[in-house]
């Protein structure tokens, strides 16, 4: 029995990161699934095309009964659709997703590496209502080094963890920055914040200043 993706459905029909796998990583089983195509020894194999009972198609290359190469997947009523390599019908490999609302315009999109149906490597992921992250992935979630840019302006460079800033870097707001140590997504450890060409050294706890540790001085 064929097995595709699926995902917790979001706004205009489209699934988030924020509120399960942005990309449907989860397989689910469907009763009915029409195929047409090359076969060998009675298993899908070469060029094919999958239709499932709720309307979701593949189209590429089959080996072994999987799908298995190249390939594109349409889903969730055509707002989402991925297009690259796959392993034993799994996202696995180069891959681009982009998710459609109803009037055609991207909510949001992700070209990069995948493993095992995750995004997992480095890759671009665009998100209409925040911005753009260009770095690591590790399951699904941003992990590694890693730029974020969002649509105000402000920029982070530097370390993630499941998802979050966290360890080394440079957040640039506009009217600021701090560059130093983060944690769970909040300043958290010895930093540095320099405003109107002034710079100061501190210490945080999760996001909270706790002290400062040097005098204010004129950036060098």
């Amino acid at each position: 029995m064929e097995t595709h993706p699926s995902g917790v459905t979001g706004q205009n029909g489209c699934t988030f990161e924020m509120v399960s796998a942005e990309s449907a990583p989860s397989p689910s089983r469907l009763a009915a699934a029409v195929y047409e195509g090359k076969e060998d020894q009675g298993l899908r194999s070469g060029q094919g095309t999958l239709t499932f009972g709720n309307g979701d198609t593949y189209v590429g290359e089959f080996s072994k009964g999987f799908r298995h190469g190249r390939g594109r997947y349409t889903y969730l009523r055509g707002t989402v659709v991925y297009d690259g390599e796959w392993r034993r019908s799994l996202r696995h490999g180069h891959g681009k997703e982009v998710c459609r609302d109803a009037s055609q315009r991207i909510r949001w999109s992700y070209e990069g590496a995948y493993e095992n149906d995750k995004k997992h490597g480095r890759g671009v992921e665009r998100k209409a209502a925040q911005g753009t992250y260009v770095g690591s992935f590790v399951h699904d979630l941003k992990d590694g080094a890693g730029v974020m840019t969002w649509h105000n302006g402000n920029t982070y460079d530097g370390q993630w963890k499941d998802g979050r800033m966290c360890g080394l870097g440079k957040y640039v707001f506009t009217n600021g920055i701090y560059d130093g140590m983060w944690k769970e997504g909040l300043m958290h450890g010895e930093g540095m914040v320099i405003v109107d060409a002034k710079q100061r050294r501190g210490v945080w706890e999760r996001g909270q200043r706790v002290k400062w540790t040097s005098a204010e001085a004129l950036v060098q």
